[in-house]
């Protein structure tokens, strides 16, 4: 379980956790899908209908997906590198919120930015760190420079 905070919501929750194999199975069969009908883009229920869906939710890495599925990496998705060792990677924007899975973050990380609020930005981490993969939290942008 992952506890994170919608982006169509104000308050944090408790989200399933995919597991990487669920993560696999999803790619495949969405790269098979985008081939055979042309697809331009992947996009979740949430970005659909978000007044009545909320999936597949905070803890499904999409930006990451959709870049593997589609082929490409998102331009409007800047990357930025951990410039602190032992950075922790929040399940909201603050320390308040507990540190996510793969926390902490060594220096030279490299991190996508998928959304903002004030100085807490919502990342995801590119690859493996500290044997888990797609991590994707809250971290101080003020620990961060562009790649």
């Amino acid at each position: 379980m992952v506890i994170a905070r919608h982006k169509h919501q104000t308050e944090a929750a408790p989200w399933h956790a995919y597991t990487p194999e669920q993560i696999a199975i999803a790619e495949t069969i969405a790269v098979t899908l985008v081939r055979h009908y042309r697809l331009k883009d992947v996009l979740g229920h949430e970005d659909i209908s978000p007044k009545r869906k909320q999936d597949p939710g905070p803890a499904f890495p999409m930006v990451g997906f959709q870049g593997k599925v589609l082929g490409r990496e998102s331009p409007q998705d800047p990357r930025y590198v951990v410039t602190v060792d032992g950075l922790n990677i929040r399940s909201g924007e603050g320390v308040q919120f507990a540190p996510v899975a793969g926390s902490p973050l060594p220096q030279g990380t490299v991190v996508t930015a998928l959304e903002t609020v004030g100085t807490w930005w919502h990342v995801e981490v590119d690859g493996t760190v500290n044997g888990a993969g797609d991590i994707e939290g809250w971290v101080n942008s003020k620990f961060l420079r562009e790649a």
